[in-house]
């Protein structure tokens, strides 16, 4: 829950949602305060065949309450260290399949990055890659992205481990 104390001891979350999701102001300012002192967190629509449904505002809106003018939601470019702090990829890896969500895949073809400052505080998946991680054996490009996502929130300059965040 991003309103228990706990979420301050994590070095990773991962927040994924198929329905609208509703966050009260403590979970809006937990997440903000998480995140602003070195954690990191891979939030994943996890409806990416509806392009601008409820699901995809609600997650959205959650970090911009959350982060407010702190934060700049930018493209993750193809070099950045999250496609390469374990395996290497050249951008990421699709998604859920089918054909809507496939679609948007191929439109966007970037991960959004959550910045404050020069710091990657999240990524925003329109994609859908949770669908793929409940079938590992069959998604093996998605699992290596979640686990260089998990890497690089571990080693990242001013996360949670490296002991550099301002806290």
């Amino acid at each position: 829950l991003l309103s228990a104390d706990a979420l301050f001891n994590a070095q990773f979350i991962y927040v994924s949602s198929d329905v609208a999701a509703d966050f009260t102001a403590q979970e809006k300012a937990n997440f903000g305060a998480y995140l602003r002192s070195g954690g990191f967190a891979f939030i994943d629509n996890g409806a990416p065949d509806k392009a601008g449904s409820a699901v995809e505002y609600s997650l959205q809106k959650m970090l911009t309450d959350a982060l407010g003018a702190d934060a700049v939601i930018r493209p993750i470019p193809a070099d950045h260290a999250i496609y390469h702090s374990l395996f290497d990829f050249q951008g990421p890896p699709t998604g859920q399949t089918g054909e809507a969500s496939l679609k948007r895949f191929q439109e966007k073809k970037a991960l959004q990055g959550i910045w404050i400052g020069k710091r990657l505080a999240a990524v925003y998946s329109d994609f859908g890659h949770g669908y793929r991680w409940v079938t590992p054996d069959r998604s093996e490009p998605q699992v290596k992205l979640g686990v260089n996502l998990v890497v690089y929130a571990l080693l990242q300059e001013n996360g949670m481990m490296t002991g550099n965040a301002k806290k």
